[in-house]
């Protein structure tokens, strides 16, 4: 791999690091806030990723007007950004999963399966980002 290149993916690992190391100092309702204006700067600025979310949307739904195409492509790069904050923010969940996970069905049998040094099998529904 050539100097350069390494050093451009240091570059980009180091930022990545750094964006993280700030949105963990941050109350976590505060850095989501952050996702829907950093979204919406996302859409502004990747004009070829818009372009590709805009003609893939109009293939997907040729009926509806292209304002309602635009909301949908906005607030899927919104999201997108709201999932990249959750990422980032992943060291601080993994150390203190309750204050994200609370209220789940059946918690408390996971909590005392954990208390009773016993293992447990946990099965989760995906129903957010991707």
């Amino acid at each position: 791999m050539a100097r350069s290149k390494k050093l451009a993916y240091f570059i980009e690992y180091a930022l990545i690091r750094l964006a993280s190391a700030v949105l963990n100092l941050l109350p976590f309702s505060f850095a989501l806030r952050l996702a829907w204006p950093a979204g919406f700067l996302l859409f502004s600025l990747f004009r070829k990723q818009r372009r590709m979310a805009l003609v893939n949307l109009r293939h997907v739904y040729p009926e509806k007007p292209k304002a309602e195409i635009q909301k949908i492509a906005r607030r899927s790069f919104q999201h997108l950004a709201e999932f990249g904050i959750e990422w980032l923010r992943m060291p601080l969940i993994v150390k203190s999963p309750e204050h994200y996970f609370n209220g789940a069905r059946g918690a408390e049998k996971l909590h005392r399966a954990l208390e009773n040094q016993r293992g447990a099998v946990l099965l989760v529904t995906h129903t957010g980002n991707w």
